[in-house]
């Protein structure tokens, strides 16, 4: 199991863009050119690190989903999230300011325990992994981290591929 996660902040007004970004732009006689990654270089920077495979997080979105009641995989960019992921082949989420205050408080004061976390991951992916837990609770630290830097002028693209 592996994939990159990245955890990147731009600002709302380059939304647009990071939707041209996603596509190569096609060159006669030549591969297509793919500023995707440039875009996110010039324009973003990562506030939060994760350094297990990226795929234990869309476990942690639902687990937070059906057990917490944090609903991280339904927002305003749903759309946009949705495109640039179909474009890039990659799972992405866009982490917004109604996400920041409406779940930044509760992820705070909730308490989670890495046994139960492991539990979960293992059951929902038929899977003994012994670490899960802290994959996943690590997982929640970046979520927390990505949460208190977004703004009504900022969302950070949670990219996992």
């Amino acid at each position: 199991m592996s994939a990159i996660a990245e955890f990147i902040l731009i600002e709302t007004s380059a939304l647009p863009a990071l939707r041209k970004a996603a596509i190569p732009t096609k060159r006669f006689l030549r591969p297509p050119l793919d500023r995707y990654s440039e875009f996110l270089r010039k324009n973003g920077r990562e506030v939060a690190h994760y350094e297990w495979s990226g795929l234990v997080l869309p476990t942690l979105y639902i687990y937070l989903q059906e057990e917490r009641q944090v609903d991280l995989l339904t927002s305003e960019h749903d759309e946009l999230a949705t495109y640039v992921g179909n474009k890039r082949g990659f799972h992405s989420v866009i982490l917004t300011a109604s996400m920041r205050k409406n779940y930044s408080e509760r992820l705070a004061s909730l308490s989670f325990s890495e046994d139960a976390l492991r539990d979960y991951f293992n059951e929902f992916n038929e899977v003994q992994e012994l670490d899960s837990g802290r994959w996943m609770f690590d997982g929640i630290r970046c979520i927390r981290q990505a949460l208190e830097s977004v703004d009504d002028g900022h969302v950070v693209i949670v990219s996992i591929g």
